[in-house]
């Protein structure tokens, strides 16, 4: 897994000239699937969700500003903790405790993580548990953030575990040397001089897609050229989020996505008389508690049931379509998630040049579809039955 960060479909995928490695060389080797979103609002919360299937809290969605435990950590339905914060207690299972569990491997690799200042960890690094976390910005000298590593946020690794397996990009090389040493999950993250921002991490430095570009002409031909994946190895390519902000914010979600996540506060909107269109109004929201359900917090919040009004089609002789259907869980709404922002899948086993323009995934689909072909049972909102995996559609290569 490649996880690159607040750039949506239409900006990457779909406009070559910003990035021609990604949208045209590696889209020419694997198969695209466009109807791919993201769950959340905030690059921390959709991590998270690919790793956990957990839903946000405020502080995810703000990437952590302070590194403190999930209070008071009760667990609801999904599987979802209930509370506020964003350091995950060690009950809450990660696809990387699922593997080691399983017998499987699986490591991090985080680049620049081994750079910060004199005394600092070269491994699994994060502030002080309760600290405020001092590195939510890059800089040039230093461009980890603490945010775009998600694993460090998981009490249920556990320390030694962490030190060994959430590592620097460098060790990368290393370890695809031989398949022995390739780990069976290899989740890779730019730094924010290299994910795809907007933001630059040096003041007129370089920004966007095109050091993205670059990270991945230098990452990706490594990866194809290892024994593992020439093997069996698949290649999974996305961004965390599209831009949440500025004229191409996109909050759009699918794919039977959470109405009303249990950690976030419950958005109150004034029905409006639909015949004549009209300006959107502010959505409401409450200030205490910071719950969508009142305590004890031990049960579980009521299932939210969000009604689409039906579309009429006009009856004429040959009607157009201009939207293919879905195969799969494809209901798409304007908000509730971190908008659409594409899939590239390159293997053996899919066919290159292909796109799968009917069904539609998100993060929880991505993680579910991991943990499916590992054999490993579904964790968090990985579980939901109406949630789309991976199947033959994608696997369009593969013969039994």
């Amino acid at each position: 897994m490649i996880v690159l960060a607040d750039q949506g479909y239409d900006q990457t995928f779909n406009t070559p000239a910003s990035d021609p490695y990604l949208a045209t060389t590696l889209r020419k080797q694997g198969e695209l699937l466009p109807n791919y979103y993201a769950v959340a609002q905030g690059d921390l919360a959709n991590e998270i969700a690919l790793v956990s299937g957990q839903g946000p809290t405020p502080q995810t969605e703000a990437n952590c500003p302070k590194f403190t435990d999930i209070k008071p950590r009760k667990f609801v339905a999904d599987q979802q903790v209930l509370g506020s914060g964003c350091v995950y207690p060690s009950r809450t299972l990660t696809l990387a405790d699922q593997l080691t569990k399983a017998g499987d491997t699986w490591r991090a690799y985080v680049q620049d993580i081994g750079n910060g200042p004199h005394g600092q960890a070269r491994t699994c690094r994060h502030p002080t548990l309760g600290s405020a976390d001092s590195g939510t910005a890059a800089s040039g000298h230093d461009p980890y953030v603490t945010w775009s590593n998600p694993f460090v946020y998981f009490q249920s690794i556990g320390k030694t575990a962490c030190a060994k397996d959430d590592v620097g990009l460098n060790q990368l090389t290393v370890d695809l040397k031989s398949a022995k040493t390739t780990p069976a999950l290899s989740y890779i993250v730019p730094s924010p001089c290299d994910n795809g921002s907007d933001t630059p991490c040096l003041l007129g430095g370089k920004s966007g897609m095109t050091p993205a570009d670059g990270f991945l002409r230098s990452v990706v031909p490594e990866i194809e050229a290892s024994a593992a994946y020439k093997a069996d190895g698949l290649i999974a390519i996305t961004f965390d989020q599209a831009p949440q902000t500025g004229p191409d914010a996109d909050a759009s979600s699918c794919c039977d996505n959470p109405t009303q996540y249990p950690n976030l506060p419950t958005v109150v909107t004034t029905p409006t008389t639909p015949t004549t269109p009209t300006t959107p109004t502010t959505p409401t929201t409450p200030t205490t508690p910071p719950y969508n359900i009142a305590p004890p917090y031990d049960i579980a919040p009521t299932a939210t049931t969000t009604t689409t009004p039906a579309t009429t089609t006009p009856t004429t002789t040959t009607p157009t379509i201009t939207t293919p259907a879905s195969e799969q869980t494809g209901q798409t709404t304007p908000t509730g998630g971190g908008g659409e922002v594409g899939l590239l899948l390159i293997s053996q086993y899919v066919k290159p040049g292909s796109t799968d323009a009917l069904d539609y995934f998100n993060h929880y689909s991505l993680l579910s579809s991991i943990e499916e072909l590992f054999g490993l049972s579904h964790v968090g909102y990985a579980r939901d039955p109406a949630l789309a995996a991976f199947a033959a559609p994608q696997y369009n290569h593969y013969t039994p």
